[in-house]
């Protein structure tokens, strides 16, 4: 009962921050299907950076809301399980007891300009998955192209900017 109140307290708290702007809403996750090699990786040859998929992985439920506008971001993401056997378990949570970040990146296939990229603080994910709800500052590429905008769920890795992996991203996206 608590948390449905404290999530009704966020709603109302932050409903002025979804009034306006367009929103982009990915309405599930998926899990990274494959290892690291270019076929997975978001970005290319223009910055010469690629975000690549750590592992296969499974996913659960989940959603992502992004208010272009405010920068409100909020995303809920559970039950991400490793799809291989060896070295990990076949469907232990893939992400539990660790430090994650969600990554927007826009201009994501850099068609239409440089990839732009920003990222939430840390989060502690616990038995295959964690949330967030804050405020980012969304870049301006995500705003001229919505479509190009993509939103993963990362390994964090102090110092190491936008390289690194993703074990999950945002499935099901709507742009209104």
């Amino acid at each position: 009962m608590r948390r449905l109140f404290l999530a009704l307290a966020v709603l109302l708290a932050c409903s002025p921050a979804w009034a306006d702007g367009p929103i982009i809403r990915w309405d599930r996750f998926e899990g990274a299907h494959f290892q690291a090699d270019e076929d997975g990786c978001v970005g290319g040859p223009a910055t010469s950076v690629y975000i690549c998929p750590g592992g296969p992985r499974s996913s659960g439920p989940g959603q992502a809301i992004l208010n272009l506008d405010t920068g409100l971001l909020t995303f809920r993401v559970t039950g991400i399980s490793n799809a291989v056997h060896y070295p990990r378990v076949l469907g232990a949570p893939a992400a539990s007891g660790g430090t994650f970040i969600g990554t927007v990146v826009c201009h994501s296939t850099e068609r239409y300009g440089i990839m732009e990229y920003v990222d939430t603080p840390p989060i502690w994910f616990l038995d295959g998955g964690g949330s967030f709800t804050g405020f980012v500052d969304v870049p301006g590429g995500c705003k001229e192209r919505p479509d190009e905008t993509v939103f993963l769920v990362r390994i964090y890795n102090p110092g190491a900017g936008i390289d690194g992996l993703y074990i999950a991203f945002g499935a099901g996206r709507t742009i209104r």
